[in-house]
């Protein structure tokens, strides 16, 4: 029996799965942005993805171990790509901090300085330089192998310099009431989440936030990576409410029903507004600048970026949360 082989490649987020050989005929793609699982039903592969209806991706033809060969050079591909781009994402994360500690651009409105001036605010960038540490040479006879090299230590310094600069930065930005949506409040440490409603994963963590809300402070900075126009149309007049309404605002962005109910006297209609707008904009940039890649992007009150597997549960939360300390 000739066994039937596949080929699937991933460019950029698309999963590219082909008959044969990379020059064969396509089969289907599949944007792997979205969570995704696949399956064998009656001999046939079929794709689970958040928020749609399972998809029938191929029906076997042929040999009736076809469909398997394909789930498992599938699996083969997807596994090889994940370890790849935890490894990327770690020396990434790593680079963009250290830069981070050279400069760090935020748009305006300003996160720092004066308030902002409705008619006369304008998008410049500001520049915040870490002071480069320079460290004396020690003499060839105090240098022992067990001694750390001077550019690792220097590195490391500047590292923290980075995260510090960064922690500053979002906690300076949250206080002035502008730019974030305030999930809960009250509590000792804070995790930051840069978000776009419109993202299929940050929708997925809202109830994992709701719960970790009751813990720590959960402070939220609209984004539009995914959504763009869409996103904005519909947070910008979330970020126009005052900042005690914003989070139920928020809240009905992820509720399919909220459009259903009337809203009470007690929270205004929204409408968009110029702070409103340059405030968004400032966010995108932020993001951008600080190098993150896709949403939801959670930070830790002392710069560092959380991974998802720290939201597992309480325990692993507070032990990632008290490594920093």
């Amino acid at each position: 029996m000739k066994i039937k082989q596949y080929f699937a490649r991933i460019t950029g987020s698309l999963l590219i799965v082909q008959s044969d050989n990379q020059n064969g005929p396509a089969l289907f793609t599949l944007d792997i942005r979205v969570r995704s699982q696949f399956y064998i039903k009656d001999d046939s592969l079929f794709v689970r993805q958040s928020f749609t209806n399972d998809t029938l991706m191929f029906k076997n033809t042929g040999e009736e171990l076809e469909v398997h060969y394909l789930l498992n050079t599938l699996n083969n591909t997807l596994e090889k790509h994940y370890r790849k781009r935890k490894t990327i994402k770690t020396l990434i994360s790593l680079a963009v901090v250290a830069a981070l500690a050279i400069t760090v651009t935020y748009g305006s409105p300003h996160f720092f300085g004066s308030p902002i001036a409705p008619k006369t605010a304008e998008t410049q960038p500001i520049k915040v330089e870490a002071t480069p540490t320079v460290q004396n040479a020690p003499a060839k006879s105090e240098i022992s192998k067990s001694r750390p090299p001077v550019a690792s230590l220097v590195q490391q310094k500047t590292t923290q310099d980075a995260l510090d600069t960064l922690a500053k930065n979002l906690r300076n930005a949250t206080e002035r009431q502008i730019f974030t949506v305030s999930l809960t409040s009250g509590h000792p440490r804070t995790l930051y989440v840069f978000s776009d409603p419109l993202c299929p994963h940050c929708r997925e963590i809202e109830p994992a936030l709701e719960a970790i809300g009751q813990r720590y402070n959960i402070v939220i900075f609209p984004v539009t990576l995914l959504g763009k126009q869409k996103t904005a149309a519909q947070v910008i007049p979330v970020l126009c409410a005052a900042p005690e309404f914003r989070s139920k605002h928020w809240k009905n962005l992820f509720d399919d029903a909220a459009g259903m109910l009337e809203i009470t006297g007690k929270a205004p209609v929204l409408t968009r507004c110029d702070i409103g707008e340059k405030a968004l904009a400032v966010n995108d940039n932020a993001f951008s600048s600080y190098g993150f890649r896709g949403t939801p992007q959670l930070v830790a009150d002392d710069g560092r970026p959380v991974p998802f597997s720290a939201l597992q549960n309480d325990d692993t939360l507070d032990s990632f949360m008290n490594a920093g300390k």
